[in-house]
C-alpha cells in the first residue's frame, strides 16, 4: 500500500510503534512505513529507541500522514523514488524544528511551517530533536494546472502566518480523524478543497486561486468558524463581530459565508445552542440544574424566546425532554 496509490479513502489507519515487538521494532517500522508505505530511508538520531504514532489517510491521488516521532532523518533514494508516484509534498511542522534538503536548496523551519517538496527529487528530511508533523502528498498532475511553474516553488519555505496554510492544518486535522468516507462525491469535494488550499499555500495563478479560494479556503475558514461557535457559544461575551475578530474578517464576510450555504449565521448559531440545551437536559449531571440555568448556560439571554424556539425545533417542552430522560 504505497502513500499515494489507494483507490478508495483508507483511514484513519493509525501506525505506532508501541504496538510492534521492541526487538524487531524499527527494522519493521523502517521496512512497512519507511520504505513501503512512505518510499523514503528512515535513520534514527539521537541513539534512542525510536518511536512513532502517526495516523494515515489515503484518497485517491491524496495522502496525508500525521503525528509525533523521535529524532530521525528521512531519505527519499533513487531505489525507492523509482517506486514512487509524482507528486508534491508539503511536510507541515508542528513541533520542533526540521530541515529540508531537496534540488540543491536547504530550508529550515519551524512549527507552524512547511516547504514545497518533490517526491521525484533525492533529498532529506531532519527532525533532529524529533517533534510533530503533517505531511501530505499531492499527486502532480491535480495541483500542476492550478500552480505555475510548479517546480520553480520547491525548496520555497511557507511561513506560520499564511492564511491559506493555517487553514489547510486545520482542514487537514478533521480530515485525519473523520470516518471513512464512502461516498465518492464526498471524496471528490473533500479532495478538491485540500488540493485547493494546497496550491493556495504554494502560489496558484490569479484565476485558479480566484476558483480555489472560492471553494477551498471558503469551506476551510466555515468550517473552522463552526468549530469556533460550538466552542465559545456559551461565554457571556460570544458575539458575531467577537467571532470575525478571531478569524480576522469582517462580521459581514461571515454572513456571507453561511448564506453560501443557504443558511444563517444566527440559525447556525440557535440550533447550536438548542443542542446544547438538550444535551443538558438529558445528562444526569446536570439533574440539579434549573431548566432556566440551563437556557443561560447554552447561551440564551431570553427564557420565553428559549422556551419558544426549543418547542419549535423539537416539537416537545424542555421539561417533557428531562422528565423522559429521569425514567428508567
Amino acid at each position: 500500500m504505497a502513500f499515494m496509490t489507494a483507490p478508495d479513502d483508507i483511514g484513519p489507519l493509525r501506525l505506532s510503534t508501541a504496538d510492534i515487538p521492541e526487538r524487531d521494532r524499527f527494522a519493521i517500522w523502517r521496512e512497512v512505513y519507511g520504505r513501503l508505505i512512505h518510499q523514503v530511508e528512515i535513520e534514527p538520531l539521537d541513539g534512542e529507541p525510536f518511536c512513532a504514532d502517526l495516523t494515515l489517510r489515503l484518497l485517491p491521488g491524496l495522502g496525508v500522514a500525521s503525528g509525533p516521532c523521535s529524532a530521525a532523518n528521512y531519505r527519499s533514494t533513487p531505489q525507492l523514488i523509482a517506486q514512487s508516484t509524482d507528486s508534491i509534498g508539503l511536510p507541515i511542522l508542528l513541533s520542533g524544528f526540521g530541515v529540508i534538503q531537496q534540488c540543491g536548496r536547504e530550508t529550515k523551519i519551524g512549527p507552524g511551517e512547511t516547504v514545497v517538496s518533490t517526491t521525484v527529487d533525492p533529498g532529506v528530511w531532519a527532525l533532529p530533536e524529533g517533534g510533530s508533523f503533517t505531511v501530505i502528498r499531492i499527486a502532480r498532475d491535480l495541483i500542476a494546472p492550478l500552480v505555475p511553474d510548479l517546480d520553480a516553488a520547491l525548496g520555497r519555505p511557507i511561513p506560520h502566518d499564511t492564511d491559506a496554510l493555517r487553514l489547510l492544518i486545520n482542514y487537514l486535522s478533521v480530515f485525519r480523524d473523520h470516518a471513512t468516507i464512502t461516498d465518492l462525491a464526498v471524496q471528490r469535494v473533500v479532495t478538491t478543497h485540500i488540493v485547493d488550499l494546497a496550491a493556495l499555500v504554494i502560489g496558484a495563478r490569479r484565476d485558479a486561486a480566484e476558483v480555489a479560494g472560492h471553494r477551498g479556503m471558503r469551506a476551510a475558514r466555515l468550517r473552522a468558524i463552526k468549530a469556533d461557535v460550538m466552542e465559545n457559544i456559551g461565554q457571556l461575551d460570544f458575539s458575531v463581530t467577537a467571532v470575525a475578530a478571531r478569524h480576522h474578517v469582517t462580521p459581514r464576510h461571515i454572513h456571507r459565508l453561511f448564506e453560501s450555504e443557504g443558511a444563517s449565521f444566527t440559525e447556525f448559531v440557535n440550533g447550536q445552542k438548542l443542542a446544547r440545551a438538550y444535551r443538558m437536559l438529558v445528562d444526569w449531571r446536570y439533574r440539579a440544574n434549573r431548566i432556566s440555568d440551563i437556557a443561560y448556560d447554552a447561551g440564551f439571554t431570553d427564557l420565553s424566546a428559549f422556551n419558544r424556539m426549543f418547542r419549535r425545533r423539537y416539537a416537545t417542552t424542555p421539561s417533557d425532554v428531562r422528565n423522559r430522560s429521569r425514567k428508567p
